[in-house]
């Protein structure tokens, strides 16, 4: 037990059944009370706060924190406040402070196992020498997601601050991320860098589950792993009409893409946000790009089963030597990874490649080390290019 908050054997967090202390004036009440208070939040506020360790902040249905488009952190994470509740609040309008920095914020990546419970939080980012970054969240070390909402962010819903292992995100929506406005009519930022419903990448960031959350209509990837992450466990989504990859795992390792229903990604793969054809490799419904060796050179294994891949603009796709610019010559091989008993099938959009297997990049030649499908259903005019795409 940590103040008013229980904390059981395997580290999850049981909410308090009320509040005790009516927030009134913000990071002073904060600050005017002992680790571990429960604290019931009403009304529209222009606040940041720090919470401390086992804090509660609850919202009721008027519960507001609205930066204004000034203000840069909403909730912020930092000195090891540990085992945080943040839960049914609207979260609006905060500036963020640059490139993959949420409203909620873990400032130092110290801030661990917190809980985001049923929150909404949307519009947030500003525009930083022409381009626009913030997101919703960037996650700490071993924090849950659970419920609510991250949508019309300006770089991605979700994402990860330093050293964010372990982080869990169960039945979340992020929609409608990474638009320069909620007229989502231009990107904010480019595909190829940042921005999407989620990104989580870092050699740090190992052990990455998201499931039963619908990721729809946000302007470039849908859910996104990067630089040596690992653990990856993406289950049970529904990923729709996302502008480039529903799921791109990239430069990774250790994925397990199970029983996801992936439709209608990759048609404004260049960005501009208009309809194109997305060539051989990408704007697929399923894209791993150099994934299943580290950047310690280890080889791990990866597996995309049971899911169902339809009218995407590609289908599932293993790319060889495309990120490798990022990644030392240790890595950057796309190996070791089965695709078995999906149900893929094409789009009737004539932008569409309508393609699943391999595309070697790179020219070793090395598609066959480990990579392998079997047992996939390919109907609607999908092709399976095998080892030549």
């Amino acid at each position: 037990r940590v103040g008013s908050v229980v904390v059981n054997k395997t580290g999850s967090i049981t909410p308090p059944p009320n509040c005790t202390v009516n927030m009134t004036s913000g990071q002073n009440d904060i600050d005017n009370n002992p680790s571990g208070t429960s604290f019931c939040l009403t009304g529209v506020h222009n606040w940041s706060l720090t919470p401390k360790s086992g804090d509660t902040i609850a919202g009721d249905n008027t519960a507001v924190l609205d930066g204004g488009n000034s203000t840069a952190d909403a909730i912020v994470g930092t000195s090891n406040a540990s085992n945080v509740i943040i839960s049914n609040i609207e979260i609006r309008n905060y500036r963020t402070d640059g490139d993959a920095i949420g409203a909620i914020h873990s400032a130092d990546g110290s801030a661990s196992h917190w809980l985001l419970q049923n929150l909404n939080v949307h519009d947030n980012g500003a525009q930083f020498s022409g381009t626009w970054y913030g997101a919703g969240a960037d996650l700490g070390p071993s924090w849950t997601v659970t419920g609510g909402s991250y949508n019309n962010n300006r770089e991605e819903g979700l994402t990860n601050g330093g050293g964010a292992a372990n982080l869990k995100v169960n039945g979340v929506e992020m929609g409608w991320n990474g638009y320069s406005s909620d007229a989502h009519n231009a990107p904010g930022t480019s595909c190829g860098h940042e921005s999407g419903g989620a990104k989580f990448s870092g050699h740090d960031t190992q052990g990455i589950i998201v499931q039963n959350s619908n990721v729809h209509d946000n302007a470039c990837m849908g859910l996104w792993t990067d630089i040596n992450a690992g653990g990856i466990n993406f289950n049970n989504n529904t990923i729709t009409n996302n502008g480039n990859n529903g799921i791109q795992i990239e430069i990774s390792h250790s994925a397990s893409i199970t029983n996801n229903t992936i439709s209608g990604n990759g048609f404004k793969t260049s960005g501009n946000l208009s309809l194109v054809s997305c060539g051989s490799s990408f704007g697929s419904g399923i894209f791993f790009s150099d994934t299943g060796q580290g950047l310690d050179g280890v080889k791990t294994n990866s597996t995309i089963s049971g899911n169902t891949v339809s009218g995407n603009c590609n289908g599932i796709t293993l790319a060889d030597g495309i990120s490798t610019g990022d990644c030392s010559s240790n890595c950057g091989e796309m190996v070791n990874t089965t695709v078995n008993g999906n149900t893929i099938s094409g789009s009737t959009s004539s932008l569409a490649n309508n393609q699943t297997g391999y595309s070697e990049g790179d020219g070793d030649n090395d598609g066959t080390a480990g990579n392998s499908f079997a047992n996939n259903t390919y109907t609607g005019g999908m092709t399976f290019c095998g080892f030549n795409c």
